[in-house]
Formats: structure tokens, sequence, C-alpha cells
């Protein structure tokens, strides 16, 4: 029995161009396309992503609350030192997410890795991934949010940090997951991955560099940005070793640079996705291929 897992990167609002390509992926592929998948994985706002999507939302309506209401969900944070205060995210999250749904009453299976900022056995930060395959109890909505409060732009939530930290991309994580006698104990022949990007900044650096902590973290928070896109691109070559043609990987570079809280540019990952689809026919073809074959027509 074929065991489907669609995998969401972090980004912010950059979120909004995989869900763009799951629009499309809808409109020209299958319509059901989203019921067919067994897994759902994210990390950040595409754990906020895969979340919805497990519970039913449709890519268009998430599309819709990412062009509308995601500026609400970055406040000034007056009184403390990251940039923004998630009060508005939790909110916004409430009328979208039961506010007490376990993780253990999904029907789907889900997989969102978290930091948590100490472990009192261990006596240090450690990794921590949340998942429906054994009896875990936490809310939904504090699992997401978790793993969206991104250090510098959000405070700690209930002790944990973005996962993205060590998982932006979750694919490689999912997979492991999912595969695991402890976890997911599915066999490694069965499974099948898409994993989707939110899209690469057009973004490098010219000639030698020296510099210190003001110049990486100066307003664009380059060092930061150099992790995330790294991160992004890491788990690509292993899986599509493991994997081979079990496992496809949907990304591009944006139109322009997309900061993860800059929610006035959605538009512009719309349209790098709308670009990538109608430029790059020939990739776009086999990607819709890829998933008939592996998603809709895999036994």
């Amino acid at each position: 029995m074929v065991y489907r897992i669609l995998s969401i990167d972090g980004g912010g609002v950059r979120g909004a161009f995989a869900l763009k390509m799951l629009k499309f992926i809808e409109d020209e592929v299958d319509r059901d396309f989203l019921k067919k998948i067994d897994c759902f994985a994210g990390t950040s706002t595409g754990g906020l992503i895969a979340t919805c999507l497990n519970l039913g939302y449709s890519p268009g309506r998430l599309l819709f609350y990412y062009k509308y209401l995601s500026p609400l969900a970055f406040p000034k944070n007056a009184k403390g030192n990251s940039k923004y205060r998630h009060d508005r995210l939790k909110t916004l999250l409430r009328t979208i997410v039961p506010k007490d749904l376990k993780m253990n009453e999904l029907k789907k299976d889900l997989v969102i890795p978290t930091c948590r900022l100490y472990h009192a056995h261990k006596k240090r930060w450690k990794e921590e991934v949340y998942d429906t395959f054994g009896s875990c109890d936490e809310k939904v909505i504090d699992v997401a949010i978790r793993s969206a409060s991104a250090p510098l732009y959000f405070p700690s939530y209930q002790g944990h940090v973005d996962g993205g930290v060590f998982a932006v991309n979750p694919s490689l994580l999912a997979y492991s997951r999912v595969i695991d006698e402890k976890h997911g104990a599915k066999d490694s022949s069965e499974v099948r991955l898409l994993s989707l990007g939110n899209g690469v900044n057009p973004t490098g650096i010219e000639g030698e560099i020296d510099w210190g902590i003001e110049e990486w973290m100066d307003k664009k928070y380059r060092l930061f940005e150099l992790m995330t896109e790294m991160g992004m691109q890491a788990p690509h070559y292993p899986l599509k070793q493991i994997l081979k043609d079990k496992y496809r990987r949907i990304n591009t570079i944006l139109n322009e640079e997309v900061a993860i809280d800059d929610a006035k540019r959605v538009n512009i990952l719309v349209d790098s996705a709308t670009d990538f689809k109608n430029g790059h026919c020939d990739i776009w073809d086999l990607d819709k291929e890829w998933i008939k074959c592996n998603f809709l027509d895999a036994a």
C-alpha cells in the first residue's frame, strides 16, 4: 500500500508560493489530490499550512488568508526585544483550528518539528518532533505556534522556538519519522514523497567579505537568510539518492527577494509560482506526470 507524504518548507509569508503550486496541482492534475495524502509535514509556516491542509482547508482558501490576513500576524513587539509578538497569530489560528484539538485526534498523519530551549533531563536545548504516530496529546494549535516562533522575529512560545533552526525543510525528517519502527513503522518501499519549497530568494554576496555581527545581522538578517536558504536545499540530495524516483521536489528562484515577514509582497510569491509554471513548461510537465504516477495511480 503506497504511503504519500507532502512536505512543506518554512519561510513565513513565502508559504504563499507553496499554496499557489498546490492550487495548480488541484487545477491541472487532480481536484482531489490532497485527499490522497497520508501524511502532511511542515516547519514554521509550512507547519501552519500542513496543519490546515490536514484539517481539510483548501489551498485557495489558505492563499486568501496569506494575502489578506498575514499582515495582521506581524504586530510590532513594543515591550520585548523580538521584532514581533505572536498573540495575533494565535488569535488568527483559533479562528481556523479548533483550540482544544489534540494531535492524537487528527484523522491523517502530521509531522511538525520544533526546538525545545531547555530539556530538563538532557540539560540543554533539544530538537523536538511532534507527530501523530503515538499518543501525543499536545494541542495542535500550540505545536503549530511553537514551530513558527522564529528567533529574532518572535518570542519563544511555551519554551520552544521555530523548528527551522534544524529542519527548515522537513522532508528528510518526515521520511525518517515515517519509516522509524518506533513511530510510523511504514515500509520504505511504499513511501512516496513530494517536497514543496517556498521559493529561493535571488540573493548572494559577490567578492570576499570580512563581516562581523553588525554586517551579518543588519536589517535584512543576512546570516539568518543564508542559513535558512541553505537549510531548505540540504535534504534534497540525500533524499534523491535514497528514494530516487519515489521523491520529487518543486521549487524555484523567486522573481524578487521577499523577506519572511514582508506581507505586502505576497503577490510576488504568487507571480513567481505562475511564472515558474508557465516559463518552465518542461519541468512542470514532469512534475505533473510524477504526481499523477506516484500519488494518483500508484497502488
